[in-house]
């Protein structure tokens, strides 16, 4: 049997708590109401669930039978969110926290491998710019193209834009918009026109993204770092990289302890 705090101990991860239910219930516990979960627990003899934990649980359901958090940026801000233990208010967003979205990303990819749509990714990138970030790390980075956009230049126009061309022309040299209304295709006779485009980046995030690499290698004794903004930028990243390896850290510790309490399902 698991230790008697297991479901009240705040600090137990959303993933084992998820993996617990599955052992003492089955999955149809997915399916269950939340009361009626909570009512299981504690008549096998542990501690009553914390508010915290409660949280946890339900964003460990919503992530294992449905697809919203991959598709609806609500629904993964709150599974995330919930997940690390934030107290979801459902009535008003509440912006993820960068460390937050790395330790949940890692936890929605053991529960499901789903494709993100634009609209989560657009949601994190902006995470990230409220966090004032030039880079996303790894598990966010697939998110980069929305946080530093591709952008183009028309050699023969000189009109800079994003680059979100599906035919690689430029959009004014096509007569793409017309009193301001996006056209599908270039206008008659424009066709052949605005190819002569150059492609570039936003910013150069590459130097950044090379140094953090580099040193969350380091142990944090042997890290010193000044107050320039890309080292105020790496130092930021360490931190957010931190609160991800304890996560990971504290998740293994407590899917062994598991284990150890006789539980196959792991």
């Amino acid at each position: 049997m698991l230790r008697k705090d297991f479901f009240s101990n705040e600090t137990t991860h959303a993933y084992c708590l998820g993996i617990a239910c599955d052992n003492l219930f089955g999955i149809n516990w997915l399916e269950w109401e939340p009361k009626t979960v909570y009512q299981g627990i504690a008549e096998l003899g542990y501690q009553p669930v914390s508010e915290t934990n409660a949280q946890k649980l339900h964003a460990y359901r919503t992530g294992v039978a449905t697809v919203l958090p991959w598709t609806d940026w609500l629904s993964f801000e709150s599974t995330i969110n919930g997940l690390n233990g934030v107290i979801v208010n459902f009535t008003k967003s509440t912006p993820c926290k960068i460390s937050h979205l790395m330790a949940g990303m890692d936890i929605l990819r053991l529960l499901q491998q789903q494709k993100f749509g634009d609209e989560v990714k657009k949601y994190i990138a902006s995470c990230g710019k409220n966090a004032e970030l030039n880079f996303l790390p790894d598990p966010l980075t697939f998110c980069m193209q929305y946080l530093c956009r591709p952008m183009y230049k028309c050699n023969d126009c000189g009109n800079t834009d994003v680059d979100d061309l599906s035919d690689g022309r430029c959009d004014f040299c096509v007569g793409r918009y017309e009193q301001g209304v996006l056209i599908d295709a270039p206008q008659k006779g424009l066709e052949n026109r605005g190819t002569n485009i150059t492609k570039f980046m936003e910013y150069d995030y590459f130097e950044l993204a090379n140094k953090f690499d580099a040193y969350k290698q380091l142990s944090e004794d042997k890290i010193l770092l000044g107050i320039s903004p890309l080292e105020i930028q790496i130092a930021k990243l360490l931190q957010y990289n931190y609160y991800r390896k304890e996560m990971r850290f504290q998740m293994n510790e407590q899917l062994q302890e598991i284990k150890h309490a006789g539980f196959k399902n792991v």
